[in-house]
């Protein structure tokens, strides 16, 4: 028997609330009009602690990195995300151009 303050909600019941913050856009994306991170990636409370909306939808695990292919932060759309590796999300960013390394961006090179 549950002894909180209030029964926690289900996965279904947080995800209809999560889809009632969400803009469609001309690209296909389900962008978050919720609480976003400075980094601009969506975060929903979950019990007593903030979890990333990308990768609540999908169900991550804590050691699950899950990847936007449309490469924008508060995407939620199941189907523009993976899960992967850090490496290939780092791949991801770079190829985007996105990437950030030490804290700048990564330019490139004049010489290329």
């Amino acid at each position: 028997m549950y002894r909180g303050g209030s029964k926690p909600l289900s996965f279904e019941t947080r995800l209809q609330r999560i889809n009632q913050k969400v803009q469609v856009s001309d690209t296909g994306c389900w962008l978050w009009t919720g609480t976003t991170r400075p980094d601009g990636y969506g975060v929903v409370k979950v019990g007593d602690r903030w979890e990333r909306v990308h990768r609540f939808v999908v169900r991550a695990g804590e050691i699950d990195v899950v990847r936007h292919k449309c490469n924008v932060r508060n995407c939620i759309n199941r189907e523009h995300l993976i899960i992967g590796t850090q490496a290939q999300n780092v791949l991801d960013s770079v190829a985007a151009g996105t990437h950030h390394a030490f804290g700048r961006k990564l330019k490139e090179s004049k010489d290329a």
